[in-house]
C-alpha cells in the first residue's frame, strides 16, 4: 500500500503486525532499506485507518465478477488496429488450456 511517498507491505494474514516493513520510495525505489523504525511509530496508524476505510467501502460496494465475453463488445466504431488486438486476443484465450 502506498501513501503520498511511503509504501508498507501489508504482513500476510497471521504473521504479526510489528514486521510490517515501511519504505520512502522518494529514498529508496527498489525498497532495499526498510524505514520502519523511523516512520513505523506514526505511520502504522495512519495506514490501518487507510485500510479500515478501503474494508468499509468494500462493504458499501463489493468487487464485481470478473468479466468475460469479447473485450469492447458492442462499439461499433472500433479503429482497425484495435480490432486486429481484440481478434488476437481472443485467439490466444481461446487456446489456453484452463
Amino acid at each position: 500500500m502506498v501513501k503520498e511517498h511511503i509504501k508498507l507491505k501489508v504482513p500476510a494474514k497471521g504473521e504479526n503486525a510489528i514486521v510490517a516493513k515501511f519504505y520512502n520510495l522518494f529514498r529508496d525505489p527498489r525498497e532495499e532499506q526498510s524505514v520502519s523504525t523511523e516512520i513505523g511509530a506514526w505511520a502504522g496508524h495512519e495506514f490501518n485507518r487507510i485500510i479500515a476505510r478501503h474494508l468499509k467501502f468494500k462493504e458499501m460496494y463489493p468487487d464485481q465478477p470478473a468479466a468475460t465475453g469479447r473485450p469492447y463488445e458492442g462499439i461499433v466504431n472500433l479503429r482497425p488496429e484495435t480490432v486486429a488486438a481484440v481478434d488476437a486476443f481472443v485467439a490466444k484465450r481461446d487456446i489456453q488450456p484452463e
